[in-house]
C-alpha cells in the first residue's frame, strides 16, 4: 500500500465518526465534526513531518555508516600499499642475512663425489666440475642481489609518497648497506670456493677464512632494522582517523 498512514487515519476517522453519530446524534456530531475537520490538515501535516523526520534520521545514519566504510577501506588500502613497500626491504635484508657462509652449500657435493674425494683422489676434471657448480651458484646470488636492488629502487620512489622523504632517505641508505653485505658475502664465497679447490689440488686441508666481519655486519643491520628503522616506520603503519579526515 502506497500511503498506509493516510489510509489508516481515514479508516480511524470513519469509525470514530460512526460511533459519535450513534451515541450523540447527528446534530451534535455535525458541530463536533466542523471543529475536528479544521484540525485534520494540522494532524496530517504533523504525521507527514513526523514520517519525514524518521526518514531523514535514517538517511543520516546510512550516510554516516557509508562514510565509516569508505574511511575504513581507504585506511586498509593505504596500509596494504605501505606494508608492501616496507616488505620489499625486509625481504631483501632477510635474503642477504640468510646467505650461507659455507662452501658446501654452494658446491653441493654429491655422495659419490665426496667418496671419490676421500678415497679415489679424482682428477682435476671432477674438481673443476664441483668448482664450476659452486661458482654458478654464487653467480645466482649476484643475480638475486641485482634484481632486489632494482625492486628497492622502485619501492623508494613509491615510499616518498606513501611515507615521507625522510623515511625514503633512511631506507635508501639501509638498502645500500644490505646490498653491500650481499656483495661482500658473494665475493667472500667466490674466493672460498677457489681456496677450497687450491687446497685439494695441493693436498692441504681446507680451512675457511674468518666470517666474523660478515657476521658483525649482519648483526648490525638486523639491530638497525628492528630498532631505528622500524620505530620510525611504525606510525605510518598504524593509520588513524586523522589520516583521512
Amino acid at each position: 500500500m502506497k500511503y498506509p498512514i493516510f489510509v489508516g487515519t481515514f479508516l480511524i476517522f470513519v469509525m470514530i465518526f460512526a460511533t459519535f453519530v450513534d451515541t450523540f446524534g447527528i446534530d451534535k456530531v455535525a458541530k463536533f465534526t466542523t471543529i475536528f475537520t479544521s484540525m485534520i490538515p494540522g494532524i496530517m501535516l504533523f504525521l507527514v513531518a513526523r514520517q519525514q523526520f524518521f526518514i531523514a534520521r535514517e538517511q543520516k545514519e546510512i550516510a554516516r555508516e557509508q562514510k565509516e566504510i569508505a574511511r575504513g577501506k581507504f585506511r586498509l588500502d593505504l596500509f596494504e600499499k605501505r606494508h608492501d613497500v616496507y616488505n620489499v626491504f625486509v625481504d631483501f635484508f632477510a635474503y642477504c642475512h640468510d646467505l650461507s657462509l659455507k662452501v658446501d652449500d654452494y658446491t653441493k657435493i654429491t655422495t659419490d663425489e665426496e667418496f671419490d674425494i676421500l678415497y679415489n683422489y679424482p682428477g682435476s676434471e671432477v674438481i673443476d666440475e664441483i668448482t664450476d657448480r659452486g661458482a654458478n651458484n654464487i653467480g645466482l646470488v649476484r643475480d638475486c642481489l641485482d634484481g632486489s636492488k632494482n625492486k628497492c629502487e622502485i619501492a623508494l620512489n613509491k615510499m616518498i609518497f606513501l611515507y615521507d622523504e625522510s623515511i625514503s632517505h633512511k631506507m635508501g641508505e639501509f638498502a645500500r648497506d644490505v646490498y653491500d653485505l650481499g656483495y661482500d658475502i658473494h665475493n667472500y664465497m667466490g674466493q672460498e670456493i677457489l681456496n677450497w679447490r687450491a687446497c685439494y689440488v695441493f693436498g692441504d686441508d681446507y680451512v675457511a677464512a674468518s666470517t666474523l666481519e660478515l657476521e658483525k655486519k649482519k648483526s648490525e643491520l638486523s639491530k638497525r632494522l628492528k630498532g631505528e628503522i622500524t620505530s620510525e616506520m611504525m606510525p605510518f603503519l598504524h593509520i588513524s582517523y586523522s589520516d583521512v579526515s
